[in-house]
């Protein structure tokens, strides 16, 4: 049962199982249960909506290679697998041939094309999904002019199968058309999917394209209207208004929403008792009859009524309970005109905005953050909560402040701070730094080493370096965060406090204060130019990067395509290389696929078995087990996975290691999808083996290529999980020996063998005046 499309404007996913999934029907308490035994190409009513609803598809779902259509038609709610009208429960399209050429006939669940020369294509879920989706089963032969050949219409999706000179390909180009006029005064209608015209009012076409380069068209009509309020349009996720000039003659309108819509918007947030209070003052452009009444997400979630205060001041407060539904880990919140999305929060003025955190509110297990995007945009980012939210640490970092203020004035020499991934561990580069700084007798900067006093090795570590040692969340660790001139670590700059950090304070000293990046791995595996990877870029960089440790020139031009240049970088190697090697008695295969961004909500809310991270290790331990290889596998979650794995895998908890630095020393095969870690693995003499199986839908959703593939990955490539037992079969059948090819790819990703790597970064830092 694969969810295909949920249409968030009519309803949200409440849940979800293997066996059924739960839907919410947008401000109403029906909720819909569509379980797997119902996916049996029949049809079933599932209920009956006693508010007045509009008919429309809720969402469609492929079970064994059939689509089903879950819709309202005339107040019920149906699922069925017909959409050519041949039943009661079936959704009715109409179409509209446009070309005589093409043949439309109907089939048991649709309608069949078939082209001249004999081709056929089924319509399918594509006519229901806007965009444009890609049809290559049909073919257009050289004595035809025509572009367009079909309209199909269902409510308010319109779809054209049209042919596209630029690609050489068909499609059906959907469109999904909202028009929010209390008088229905004026209907789009559709001519193809770039142009429309204005019901019968108007012989004038209007090329979307067009309108999208010059902001503006005029209209003339073909008879004298009367002064009517503007009207909001929306042609799928863009938004026009049309308004009325003088007596035959209109204007339609496109640009940002911000720009199109307001003058101005003075819009803040506060945490209370009841949930996160929203208050303040928008200046539309545009006074319409439509009244804007809710706030929503973009998921469907209706998260309060808007209270209107006047014609432009408002309020509205997003209650706890309301809170504890948001999924994501980024909430944008929208107002809505019913279930219709208008615009986002966006603060538009010309005040500079300093405080990006608005306020906080800890509600059971989580932390929810009211803050403004880099867009400006109001979100609620749920998270964790950690210490840094309650009374008694924020006491001590405004105290930690004003004091740092005082000590700033005198002090003499530089303060810096080491840290690692989320100050949790002790492992990386930025220990092995530290360590060795500390040995060097002649260095004369002040030099913490900041982490949690939940690792296992705080009091060991304690004991060795006294005060240098500073413990997360204490006194002394806002102090010295406030005093830093420089970070010098393997993570990013919030990570000397959190993985994510929201408060103002502590943000703008940490976006503030030089990073020296070790790196936590090479990166030549993911692809830079992934969505996600954007704000590491350098134009996007919020935190104040110095330089960047690289192992190669190759790993250098990932660096380039991210704007850096030469004098970002520092070619030395990782220095927690340095001391890596396998232990004597190292016999297990390690597995550890890398983190996917995508799926990390699921983390959050615990439902980890949705994702197909979970599914991967699933899927690799039963394979190890049917080879009887087992005992020798370990499994190695990626960080943000690793407590969530001990809970839900505890069956397999014996070959579980969520330390990956420990693992690495088990390893003597080491496979992964593309985690750097499989490098560092390599260094220490692992076999190495990357598992592509999964290759297609991960590029897929990086929406980028990752830079090693098949001709210069340094180790064996499977892409099937009979191709992996195999390749580890062989490298155990050979003693754990690495092809010299293999070895070669290697030395071009990382150029460094000789353990000097962190002798390297010291004497940059020294160049550079740090230590």
């Amino acid at each position: 049962m694969k969810i295909v499309k949920i249409f968030n404007e009519l309803c949200n996913i409440s849940k979800q199982t293997n066996d059924y999934i739960r839907l919410n029907l947008f401000g109403s308490n029906n909720n819909i249960y569509i379980s797997k035994n119902l996916l049996n190409e029949n049809e079933y009513l599932l209920c009956r909506v006693n508010e007045a609803v509009p008919n429309g598809i809720l969402s469609i779902i492929k079970h064994n290679n059939l689509n089903y259509y879950i819709h309202i038609k005339n107040n019920e709610i149906y699922v069925t697998p017909y959409i050519n009208g041949n039943t009661n429960r079936s959704i009715d399209i109409k179409y509209e041939k446009i070309y005589e050429g093409y043949e439309i006939e109907k089939t048991k669940y649709s309608y069949k094309i078939t082209d001249q020369v004999g081709n056929e294509h089924v319509i399918g879920n594509e006519i229901f999904l806007t965009g444009h989706n890609i049809i290559d089963t049909l073919e257009r032969t050289e004595n035809t002019k025509k572009y367009i050949y079909l309209k199909i219409t269902y409510e308010n999706i319109v779809s054209f199968l049209e042919y596209t000179l630029a690609t050489t390909q068909f499609s059906f180009k959907t469109s999904c058309i909202k028009v929010i006029d209390s008088t229905e005064q004026f209907k789009i209608l559709m001519k193809s999917n770039n142009t429309f015209k204005l019901n019968d009012e108007s012989n004038q076409i209007i090329k979307i394209n067009n309108l999208l380069k010059n902001k503006i068209q005029e209209i003339t009509l073909k008879n004298n209207v009367k002064n009517f309020k503007p009207i909001i349009i929306k042609i799928n996720n863009r938004v026009f208004v049309l308004s009325h000039i003088k007596n035959q003659i209109v204007k339609i309108e496109y640009d940002t929403r911000a720009n199109l819509l307001f003058n101005s918007t003075f819009i803040s947030s506060k945490a209370t008792r009841r949930g996160i209070e929203y208050s303040g003052t928008i200046y539309y452009k545009y006074r319409s009859d439509v009244k804007i009444d809710n706030v929503v997400t973009n998921d469907g979630l209706l998260m309060a009524k808007i209270e209107w205060l006047s014609l432009k001041d408002f309020k509205f407060t997003i209650t706890n309970d309301n809170l504890g539904k948001l999924k994501e880990l980024h909430n944008n919140l929208y107002f809505a005109h019913g279930n219709t999305i208008i615009h986002s929060l966006n603060i538009f003025n010309h005040l500079e905005i300093i405080n990006k955190v608005e306020g906080v509110k800890v509600y059971k297990k989580n932390a929810y953050v009211s803050r403004i995007s880099l867009v400006n945009n109001l979100v609620i980012t749920a998270t964790p909560k950690l210490p840094i939210y309650n009374n008694l640490n924020k006491l001590k970092i405004k105290i930690a402040n004003k004091t740092a203020k005082v000590i700033n004035l005198f002090k003499n020499v530089n303060v810096n701070l080491y840290f690692e991934k989320n100050t949790s561990n002790a492992s990386e580069s930025g220990f092995a730094v530290f360590e060795s700084v500390k040995k060097d007798k002649e260095i004369k900067s002040v030099n913490k080493f900041i982490i949690d006093s939940k690792f296992e090795g705080f009091n060991r570590l304690k004991d060795k370096y006294k005060n240098d040692l500073v413990r997360r969340y204490s006194f002394k660790h806002y102090l010295y965060l406030f005093i830093a001139d420089n970070f010098i670590s393997s993570e990013l700059s919030n990570h000397v406090l959190a993985i994510r950090v929201y408060d103002n304070l502590l943000a703008n000293k940490i976006t503030k204060t030089p990073l020296y990046f070790l790196q936590h791995g090479i990166m030549f595996a993911k692809p830079v130019d992934n969505p996600m990877a954007l704000g590491f870029h350098k134009e996007n960089q919020t935190n104040n990067l110095k330089k960047s440790v690289i192992s190669s020139d190759l790993e250098a031009q990932e660096f380039y395509k991210m704007g850096y240049d030469k004098n970002d970088l520092m070619k030395t190697g990782l220095p927690k290389l340095d001391q890596a090697n396998l232990n004597k008695e190292a016999s297990k295969i390690a597995f550890m696929p890398t983190w996917r961004y995508w799926e990390e909500a699921y983390v959050i809310n615990n439902e980890i078995e949705k994702t197909s991270y979970y599914k991967s290790l699933i899927e690799v331990i039963e394979t190890f087990e049917k080879a009887g290889l087992l005992d020798k596998l370990l499994i190695v979650p990626h960080n943000k996975f690793a407590d969530y794995i001990k809970q839900n895998l505890k069956k397999y908890k014996h070959i579980i290691n969520t330390n990956p630095s420990e693992a690495l020393k088990e390893s003597k095969i080491f496979i992964t999808d593309y985690s750097s870690i499989i490098y560092d693995a390599i260094y220490r003499g692992a076999y190495p083996i990357f598992y592509w199986k999964e290759k297609d839908y991960l590029t897929e959703n990086y929406k980028a290529i990752p830079p090693v593939n098949d001709k210069n990955a340094p180790g064996d490539i499977a892409y099937s999980e009979k191709e992996l037992i195999e390749y580890v079969n062989k490298a155990i059948n050979n003693n754990y020996k690495v092809a010299s090819d293999i070895k070669e790819k290697y030395l071009k990703i990382n150029e460094f063998d000789d353990n000097k790597n962190t002798e390297r970064v010291i004497n940059e830092l020294k160049k550079e005046r740090v230590l």
